[in-house]
């Protein structure tokens, strides 16, 4: 046996040539694209959950994703006070330049202590997934009235799954910083662009982050909190898209 486990001879097929044997190595597919090419595609549109997702902050609810698997939602604010949190559907359009079809996370932190104050959404998976894809929408810097912080933590069986580099594509990457944070990622707001206006366009989608988890998770939780400890007004983040593989 190498290393991996896997005697050498078995990778070799027997392929008869003419009166001549000849000896090839067959195709063997990467992880990733072994997983893709027997998984079972799923897109969620968040549209079809909208009664479900405005009563979400005291109802957690599932949402099916092909034969008895599901995802749970549930939401907290238990970090929030004396702040307010809230999430829903598409409450502030456009946002990310998105008239609808997004989950929407708003924050009202108010300044000094308790300085650490947000709000989290978990997505409980009934079995793992792969490749999990979406994007944070609208995460921006408004220079002198908010900045906003948006931390995963992703695991699998309890043990953390982070980002790899190639896992996070800011749609402008000057506007969004990436932090390494104990068991999870973390995303602020960086620049307040110079058009006369707080943070990012609504209108546009400067603020985008899309987010891919290519290895196996059956935890995501998402948590919305200020990024200063002063510029604190009514903030908000969405997520938006959501495809896997189950």
């Amino acid at each position: 046996m190498n290393q991996a486990g896997i005697d050498r001879r078995s990778l070799i097929a027997k392929v008869g040539v003419g009166a001549g044997i000849a000896w090839v190595a067959p195709t063997i597919l990467s992880v990733s694209a072994a997983a893709a090419a027997t998984c079972l595609p799923v897109s969620v549109d968040w549209t079809g959950f909208e009664g479900s997702l405005n009563v979400l902050q005291t109802t957690p609810f599932d949402v099916p994703i092909g034969g008895t698997e599901t995802i749970n939602l549930s939401f907290s604010d238990a970090n929030m006070a004396p702040g307010v949190g809230t999430v829903s559907y598409a409450s502030t359009v456009p946002l990310g330049g998105r008239g609808g079809g997004f989950i929407e996370m708003s924050i009202d932190a108010t300044p000094g202590p308790p300085t650490q104050q947000y709000i989290e959404l978990t997505f409980t998976f009934s079995a793992a997934v792969t490749n999990l894809q979406f994007s944070l929408i609208d995460i921006d810097l408004g220079a002198g009235f908010w900045q906003d912080q948006v931390t995963l933590f992703a695991s699998r069986l309890g043990a953390p799954v982070l980002l790899g580099p190639g896992d996070f594509v800011p749609s402008v990457p000057a506007n969004i910083t990436h932090t390494a944070v104990a068991g999870g990622d973390q995303f602020n707001g960086a620049i307040d662009p110079p058009d006369g206006q707080p943070g990012v366009d609504n209108t546009t989608t400067g603020g985008d982050i899309a987010i891919t988890y290519t290895a196996p998770i059956d935890l995501l939780v998402i948590r919305y909190e200020p990024g200063s400890l002063t510029d604190r007004e009514t903030q908000q983040i969405g997520i938006d898209g959501f495809t896997l593989c189950v």
